[in-house]
C-alpha cells in the first residue's frame, strides 16, 4: 500500500487532516489534492471534530487578517480578508465563555454576486453556503463575489436566525483571484485611500512636533496648520458615509494636506510669508479659531499625534449618548463627560451610531465617535439572546474604532466603561494596553431578576461578575447598589466608590417661555386639571401599571386630574389596553419619547411627579423634577429611598402597593401646608449634593488615582 492509499484509508476512518499532514510531512494543499476525489464520494464519513473546537477545521488557531481556508470536502481554496487580531480572538473567547446556550461556531460564506431588492431598498443575500455541509465550497467560482460571516449555529428550539453573525469579513476571493469586494466603489476607495492614510498619519505626527513660540506670525501659522489638519481629518472620517462623493472628498483631503505641508515647512524653516498667510486665512472654511488657539497654549511636552494632549485622557465606552436616550444612563454619561471637560480632562466617547448624527463630532469639547454594527439596531429586540449577539457586534465595532484612534496617535490614561454592554471591549483594551479600568454599574441584573421574578439572564450576570473581578475600580450611583454589589459578587468594599448622578439646575423661564408653557399646557390638560407626571420607560420594573390601577380612584376623588406618561417601552401597548379597560382613556395620555425641551416644559407644568418603581438603582428623573420644584412621590426602594426622605423632601410609598400610592397622590393634590417646605428642602439639597461640577471633580480625582496606581504597578 503506497502513501496515498494509506492517507485515504486513514481519512475514511475519521483521521484529522492536521494529523495526516504532520504524520506524512506534506502540505495541506497536497493533502487536499490526494483526498479531493475521495471527499466527493457520497459515503465518506465526516471528520471527527473536537468537542471544544468544533470549528477548528474552518478557523485554524493562527487565523489572522488574511486567512486561507481549505474546506475538507472541496479542493477550492477560499481566501478571507478580515480585520482580525489577537484582541478580537480574546473577545470571542470571552463571549463564548459567558454564553448560556450551546452553539457551533461556523463560517458562513454568502454569494452576493446578485442581490435582490424587495422594493423598500433592503437588499438580501441570494445564497448562503454553510461550511458544515459537504457541498460548501464546491460551487465557489472565480467569477462571483462573496463575503463571509463568523456565525453561531444554534440547536433547534432557539428562536434566532439559523446563522447568527458575530463578525464579518472585508471580502472573500477564491484561488487565482485578486481581492474582489462586494462593492466596486469600496475596492476603488481602498486603492485610493492607502496613500491618504499614510500621509494623514505623517501630518498628525508633524503637528505634534511643532513647538510654540512668542511670534504672533508663527502662532497664526500654527493655528492655520491645525485647522488644515482638522479639515483633512474631518473629510477622512466622512469618506465612508453613504452618499459621499469619494473622488471629490479625496481631492479635498489632498488639498488640505498639501497646504498643511506647505505651512509646516514654512514654520520649520522660518520662511512664513505674512501676505500669503493672510490670504490662506481668508480662504479657510473654519470661522471659529478659539479652540485651535487653546490647543496651542498647552505645553510642548504634552503634544501627541492625534491632538494636543491634556494632562489626563479618558476613553469612555457607553452604548447610549445624545441624541440616543434609552434610559437615564445616556443623560448621566453626557453630563459627566461635559463636566469632565471643565476639569481639563480630554474625553473620547465611543458609542453606538444614531442615523441623524455624524460618525464623529466634537460636542462641548467631547470627542464623540459613533460606530455601526453588522446587524441593524437590536436595542428593542424582545429575544434576549438576539440582543446579546448584537451587543457583541457593538463591542467588536467599538474595538475597531479604538484601534483606529490608537493607530492615529491617541494616548489614553484610563478606560471608563458603563454597564455590561461594553465590557468585552473594555476588558480587552485594559488588558492589552495595561490601562486602569473604571467600571460603572448602572444596575445589577441578578438584583433585578430577584425583585421582578424574571428569568435569570445568566450571560449578563456572568459579565457583571467578571467586571467586578477584572476592573481596577468599581463605581455605583447609590449606597444601595454598593451593598448589593458587595453581597452579590463578594467584592471588597474598598474597591467600590459611590458616585451619585447629578442634575443641571434649570434657569428661571422668561416671560415668553411662561406664555409658551401656558399654551403647551392646554395641549395636555384643561385649565382646572391637575397634572400627574411620570417620566421613564414603559417596562414592568418601573411600576407604571400601579399608577394606572390607581388612576380611576384618583379621578373619582379629584375629577379634574390628568395623567401624563412620558417614555416608551415594551409594555406600552398592554398599558394602553388596561387604561381602556378601566375607562380612563380621556384622563391618561401616553406621549412616548419627548425631547429635552418638551420634557422641561412638562416638569414646569406638572403638579406632582410620580415614580412608583419596583427596582431603581438611582432615578435621575426624580432630581429633574425636584430641580423644577415639583413635589415628588416615589417607591421606598433602591436608590430612591436615599434621595427622597418621607415628609422631609417628598413622599414615599410602599413598593407595589396601589392603595399607598393612591393615598400619597391624594395628599399632594390636597396641597397640605407643609408641601412648600418639602419642595424647598429638596431644591436646597440638589444645590449641595447633586451638582455635576462636584461629581465630575470626584470622578476626575478617581481617574488621577487610577493613573498614578497604574504607573506604580
Amino acid at each position: 500500500m503506497n502513501i496515498e492509499e494509506q492517507i485515504i484509508n486513514l481519512f475514511r476512518n475519521g483521521e484529522k487532516l492536521t494529523t495526516l499532514s504532520n504524520r506524512y510531512s506534506i502540505s495541506m494543499a497536497q493533502l487536499h489534492t490526494i483526498l479531493y476525489e475521495e471527499m466527493k464520494k457520497p459515503n465518506i464519513p465526516k471528520q471527527k471534530s473536537s468537542t471544544t473546537k468544533k470549528w477548528s477545521l474552518l478557523l485554524p488557531e493562527d487565523y489572522g487578517e488574511n486567512m486561507l481556508v481549505m474546506h475538507p470536502y472541496s479542493s477550492t481554496k477560499v481566501f478571507l480578508y478580515w480585520e482580525w487580531n489577537a484582541s478580537l480572538k480574546r473577545m470571542i473567547a470571552s463571549f463564548l465563555d459567558k454564553n448560556q446556550q450551546s452553539a457551533d461556531m461556523v463560517l458562513c460564506v454568502y454569494d452576493i454576486t446578485y442581490t435582490k431588492d424587495e422594493g423598500n431598498g433592503d437588499l438580501y443575500w441570494e445564497k448562503v453556503i454553510d461550511p458544515t455541509t459537504r457541498e460548501c465550497f464546491i460551487d465557489v467560482t472565480e467569477d462571483r463575489i462573496y463575503c463571509a460571516y463568523l456565525c453561531l449555529k444554534y440547536k433547534e428550539g432557539i428562536h434566532l436566525p439559523q446563522y447568527t453573525p458575530l463578525l464579518s469579513s472585508t471580502s472573500v476571493a477564491t484561488s487565482g483571484q485578486e481581492k474582489k469586494f462586494a462593492d466596486a466603489e469600496i475596492l476603488k476607495a481602498m486603492e485610493q485611500e492607502y496613500w491618504l492614510y499614510r500621509h494623514l498619519h505623517m501630518a498628525e505626527k508633524r503637528m505634534g512636533k511643532i513647538t510654540s513660540g512668542s511670534s504672533p506670525l508663527k502662532r497664526r501659522a500654527m493655528v492655520l496648520a491645525s485647522r488644515r489638519l482638522r479639515s483633512a481629518q474631518a473629510d477622512w472620517i466622512s469618506l465612508h458615509k453613504k452618499g459621499v462623493d469619494r473622488d471629490e472628498t479625496i481631492e479635498r483631503i489632498h488639498g488640505h494636506l498639501v497646504q498643511f505641508t506647505k505651512i509646516y515647512d514654512d514654520i520649520r524653516l522660518g520662511l512664513i510669508d505674512p501676505v500669503e498667510l493672510e490670504q490662506m486665512e481668508k480662504e479657510d472654511e473654519y470661522s471659529d479659531i478659539k479652540e485651535d488657539e487653546q490647543l496651542l497654549k498647552r505645553s510642548d511636552s504634552q503634544t501627541v499625534g492625534w491632538e494636543t494632549k491634556k494632562s489626563l485622557s479618558v476613553m469612555i465606552l457607553c452604548w447610549e449618548f445624545p441624541p440616543r436616550f434609552v434610559g437615564g444612563m445616556g443623560t448621566a454619561v453626557y453630563q459627566l463627560a461635559r463636566h469632565l471637560i471643565k476639569q481639563q480632562i480630554e474625553v473620547h466617547m465611543i458609542t453606538y451610531e444614531v442615523k441623524e448624527a455624524p460618525t464623529y463630532e466634537k460636542v462641548e469639547g467631547i470627542h464623540v465617535h459613533r460606530v455601526q454594527t453588522v446587524d441593524e439596531d437590536q436595542i428593542e429586540a424582545v429575544d434576549h439572546l438576539q440582543f446579546y449577539h448584537w451587543i457583541f457586534q457593538l463591542n467588536v465595532a467599538m474595538m475597531r474604532k479604538a484601534e483606529q484612534l490608537l493607530r492615529a496617535g491617541l494616548q489614553i490614561d484610563v478606560i471608563h466603561a458603563h454597564e455590561w454592554l461594553t465590557f468585552f471591549v473594555a476588558e480587552e483594551l485594559s488588558t492589552r494596553l495595561r490601562l486602569p479600568l473604571l467600571y460603572t454599574y448602572h444596575g445589577i441584573q441578578h438584583v433585578y431578576d430577584r425583585i421582578m421574578g424574571s428569568p435569570n439572564l445568566t450571560y449578563v450576570h456572568n459579565i457583571e461578575k467578571s467586571a467586578s473581578v477584572h476592573s481596577s475600580m468599581l463605581a455605583v450611583c447609590s449606597q444601595y447598589m454598593k451593598e448589593e454589589l458587595i453581597q452579590g459578587f463578594s467584592v471588597s468594599p474598598t474597591k467600590v466608590r459611590v458616585i451619585p448622578n447629578g442634575v443641571v439646575m434649570p434657569r428661571s423661564p422668561t416671560k415668553e417661555e411662561r406664555k409658551e408653557d401656558m399654551e403647551a399646557r392646554k395641549r395636555y390638560a384643561e385649565e382646572k386639571e391637575k397634572i400627574i407626571l411620570y417620566v421613564g420607560r414603559m417596562t414592568p420594573h418601573k411600576g407604571v401599571q400601579g399608577l394606572i390601577e390607581a388612576s380611576p380612584y384618583i379621578v373619582n376623588r379629584f375629577p379634574h386630574t390628568k395623567f401624563i406618561l412620558v417614555g416608551k417601552g415594551s409594555e406600552t401597548d398592554s398599558l394602553k389596553e388596561r387604561v381602556a379597560a378601566l375607562g380612563v382613556e380621556e384622563k391618561v395620555m401616553f406621549l412616548g419619547h419627548v425631547d429635552e425641551l418638551e420634557k422641561e416644559r412638562l416638569y414646569r407644568c406638572a403638579d406632582v411627579f410620580v415614580l412608583p418603581s419596583f427596582y431603581e438603582p438611582f432615578g435621575i428623573v426624580v432630581l429633574e423634577a425636584m430641580a423644577h420644584r415639583v413635589p415628588v412621590i416615589v417607591s421606598h426602594t433602591g436608590g430612591l429611598k436615599e434621595i427622597v426622605k418621607h415628609r422631609v423632601n417628598g413622599l414615599t410609598v410602599i413598593t407595589g402597593h396601589v392603595e399607598s400610592l393612591f393615598d400619597q397622590i391624594c395628599e399632594v393634590l390636597q396641597q397640605p401646608p407643609e408641601l412648600t417646605t418639602w419642595i424647598e428642602t429638596a431644591y436646597r439639597e440638589l444645590q449641595w449634593k447633586y451638582q455635576w461640577d462636584g461629581i465630575a471633580q470626584k470622578v476626575g480625582q478617581l481617574y488621577q488615582e487610577l493613573k498614578q496606581t497604574s504607573r506604580l504597578q
